[in-house]
């Protein structure tokens, strides 16, 4: 069974990392899409999303075929991903897709991706304010990553006073 688990945790990895848009991303940040996806089966002519729902996940195809909309012939295949747009902008879809043949597919919810951005966001805050420590020469000796749980945030104003001197 953990076996079988570490092989479907490498082919969603394998098939992220194909997938132009999330280049700029991690190892360990697609690791964090991977195991956020679920695996849907499918048989041929099962619908998979309908013309005009709400982009509430994307997918990538595992194996087997998908078509769009009214075309006999399969449009995407293993490797192949779609929704991804309707997804990010929260639109409705132009087209319907449905199984060609019998397929595996793994759909990334928005709420996942919602949650990854607020996760993301954290890291690189806390990454910069490690940064911007280490740069301070006063403060070479101590460990950033500690320090930087005690940083509190203050925005000063165009010509406001950081601070007055013999302060």
């Amino acid at each position: 069974l953990a076996a079988d688990a570490r092989r479907c945790v490498q082919k969603k990895l394998r098939l992220l990392q194909g997938i132009r848009f999330l280049d700029h991303l991690s190892a360990s940040e697609l690791r964090c899409i991977s195991e956020a996806m679920t695996p849907r089966t499918y048989k041929p002519g099962d619908s998979i999303l309908d013309k005009d729902d709400y982009g509430s996940a994307f997918y990538v195809v595992a194996d087997g075929q998908v078509f769009l909309g009214k075309r006999e012939g399969p449009t995407f295949k293993s490797g192949d991903y779609f929704g991804q747009e309707a997804f990010v902008v929260s639109q409705t879809l132009s087209g319907a897709y449905r199984a060609a043949t019998a397929c595996l597919a793994f759909s990334f919810a928005k709420q996942h991706f919602d949650h990854l951005l607020d996760e993301l966001s954290t890291c690189i805050l806390t990454d910069k304010k490690v940064r911007s420590l280490s740069a301070i020469s006063c403060l070479k000796d101590y460990d950033a990553n500690s320090l930087v749980t005690h940083l509190k945030e203050k925005r000063f104003y165009d010509k406001e006073k950081i601070m007055i001197e013999k302060e």
